[in-house]
């Protein structure tokens, strides 16, 4: 054989293993990269699963508390609507006027009103507190009605000659500010914004391909 046939087959040969592991580096480093985007996409897939859970967990908190508070406001509104009423009957009765056993009887419906809603908010503190403005209110209202009683037994006010003259609307005012700060604290009770929604996995949790 000839130099020039043993050069050729050197080279020629050494051509071929410089193919054969240039493919296997090929392949080999093809195959890393694809186990490095399937590992980009799993680690992306449980991170969305995680925020999923994350979020859904979030939701379940906040929708116990909105369906407590919502419960709670709803239960306080049956249980003090007759409180209510009643209320506007008696300031109703200030405004159009009327005799003393009239008025009386007007605060002893609001009294036995504000009773039963006690007992139907036992459970409550926040609606007591609304009933409790009312109490107030009918305290209020109570003292006027003393101040006119007390007139009528000629036990004060001796010198003033018509009802129209007893100092009485500096209470029934005061009653009728209470009224509306217990107006408020019901008001206060309803849960803040709309009912929490539930999270889908939607358009932030699709996985995309690297």
């Amino acid at each position: 054989m000839s130099r020039t046939k043993k050069i050729i087959l050197v080279v020629t040969g050494l051509a071929l293993v410089a193919g054969i592991g240039g493919g296997g580096y090929a392949i080999k480093h093809n195959a890393d990269v694809q186990a490095a985007e399937r590992a980009v996409r799993q680690a992306r897939i449980e991170r969305i699963n995680r925020q999923y859970r994350d979020d859904l967990a979030s939701w379940k908190s906040d929708k116990a508390e909105w369906d407590r508070k919502d419960a709670a406001y709803n239960e306080c509104q049956m249980a003090t609507s007759s409180s209510f009423e009643a209320a506007d009957a008696v300031t109703g009765r200030i405004s159009s006027g009327g005799k003393y056993d009239d008025y009386r009887s007007d605060l002893t419906d609001f009294a036995t009103a504000i009773s039963s809603a006690t007992r139907q908010s036992a459970d409550s503190f926040d609606c007591l507190m609304v009933i409790s403005t009312l109490e107030t209110a009918s305290g209020k209202m109570n003292k006027g009605l003393n101040i006119w009683l007390s007139w009528m037994q000629g036990d004060s006010y001796q010198s003033v000659t018509s009802v129209d003259d007893l100092p009485m609307d500096t209470q029934f005012t005061k009653a009728q500010d209470k009224i509306t700060d217990a107006h408020t604290a019901l008001s206060d009770m309803k849960p803040g914004g709309t009912e929490p929604v539930k999270p889908t996995r939607g358009h932030r949790y699709v996985t995309t391909t690297v």
